[in-house]
């Protein structure tokens, strides 16, 4: 945990389906909701030769109604007779499916070719009864995550212009090899891929934004360093190593900036470099131990933990003058961590239960609870849509890594079983 980490710096200085309508009719659906309001959906169960077909309809309803943008209707028999009706008259009886609140209706079909299984999914508008868009996929059988993640994404791209969420990749630190390493995982926290095979302490993962690259804190120096590592090219560099520590690593949203915390001048500080130039640039300078920083998407911000007046608390040094202690409430608060679009901040905070994960609105100067659960909740990353967080928190015992929903406060367990995971980081 990043509070951990700076304790330690106090101490270390995603066949055709039914007939529908206007076969050939393509819509553009009109999102005029309201902040808030969700878009009705309804997801029978695939069919095909599969037996996972449902299956895999099923984790497609789970991750869009998690979007925020989609809610299940909420009587699942009433799909359930809906979708046998249309089966068994041979169309879409859009009607029927307006009268239980539909507002679209998501049908496919998932067939097993050996170890491949093709799906087809189309898209709905149920008012204007035509068809939004529909796909045709192509995965591995076994792999009914990567599918329903895919098939998630792209409908809520094609709806609501968002990015790819559910696609995308989560790092973070396990200890279920014996020693604490970098593994990746999809969003369901299935097909993990260990970086190191090496016996070596390595934490702290950081992705850049856009590509295949990460930053990660390893100990192979003696000493902890930073490290770049390029997952295309199998490429592994060293970018950061003063004598002392060099941890707590964040990017920019250009990729340029690297915002770390670093023992070099003998009191635990805040630097950037430009990882362009080469140039170093440090940020604060004070007695007091500052750490856990994280950079602002434009570069031109940093937010840190310093506990310069007591107790650790969540600054942003602007520029070259401007400081502002964003926490006043909280003994202790740590973990920030900027959204993609700069417009909040989340954080973990010590709470009676432990900490929880807050999220400080940057524009408003105030801040909300996320999660609050009994346990610690720390270390939260963000999604490319700036509305979900991945953290971690210990609350069964063992340390798992949850996504979260900032809005709905809706969660979803990510690992299970896999030793302690900490310090997550999701892919944008």
């Amino acid at each position: 945990m990043k509070k951990i980490i700076f304790t330690t710096i106090l101490v270390f200085f995603i066949s055709g389906l039914l007939p529908w309508n206007e076969s050939s009719a393509q819509v553009k659906l009109t999102i005029s909701k309201k902040f808030g309001e969700r878009i009705r959906m309804a997801v029978p169960p695939f069919s095909g030769n599969s037996y996972k077909a449902q299956q895999l309809s099923s984790q497609v309803e789970k991750y869009l109604d998690f979007s925020g943008f989609f809610q299940s209707v909420a009587n699942s028999s009433f799909v359930s007779d809906q979708h046998n009706q249309d089966m068994k008259n041979g169309f879409i009886d859009f009607k029927g499916w307006q009268a239980i609140t539909a507002e679209i209706l998501i049908k496919g079909k998932a067939n097993a070719f050996g170890d491949s299984m093709d799906v087809e999914f189309e898209v709905f508008s149920t008012s204007d009864q035509k068809r939004i868009f529909g796909k045709g996929l192509r995965g591995k059988s076994g792999d009914l995550s990567f599918l329903a993640c895919t098939i998630a994404d792209e409908i809520l791209a094609k709806l609501t212009g968002n990015p790819p969420v559910f696609s995308k990749k989560i790092a973070f630190t396990t200890n279920y090899y014996k020693v604490k390493t970098v593994v990746i995982s999809d969003f369901s926290g299935e097909n993990r891929v260990r970086l190191f095979t090496e016996a070596e302490l390595s934490t702290s993962p950081r992705w850049f934004f856009g590509e295949d690259k990460l930053l990660y804190v390893s100990y192979r120096k003696k000493n902890p360093a930073i490290y770049l590592l390029d997952l295309e090219k199998r490429a592994d560099n060293i970018v950061i190593h003063f004598p002392g520590l060099n941890v707590n690593p964040d990017i920019s949203g250009n990729n340029r900036f690297v915002t770390f915390t670093a023992s070099r001048d003998g009191n635990p500080e805040i630097y950037v470099k430009d990882l362009s130039s080469g140039n170093y640039l440090r940020v604060t300078e004070s007695r007091a131990v500052d750490g856990d920083p994280a950079i602002s998407p434009d570069g031109k911000s940093v937010a840190f933990v310093s506990n310069r007046y007591g107790t650790p608390q969540i600054f942003i040094q602007e520029g070259a003058s401007r400081l502002q202690r964003i926490t006043w409430e909280g003994r202790y608060n740590t973990s920030p961590s900027w959204s993609p679009k700069g417009d909040m901040i989340a954080y973990a905070s010590q709470t009676e239960n432990g900490f929880d994960i807050y999220v400080y609105d940057i524009k408003e100067q105030k801040s909300f609870p996320v999660v609050e659960s009994r346990g610690n909740d720390d270390n939260p990353d963000w999604s490319a849509d700036g509305r979900h967080l991945v953290f971690q928190s210990d609350r069964t015992g063992t340390s798992n890594i949850y996504a979260v929903d900032i809005f709905t406060r809706q969660e979803i367990q990510i690992t299970k079983s896999f030793g302690d995971c900490e310090t997550p980081s999701w892919q944008k």
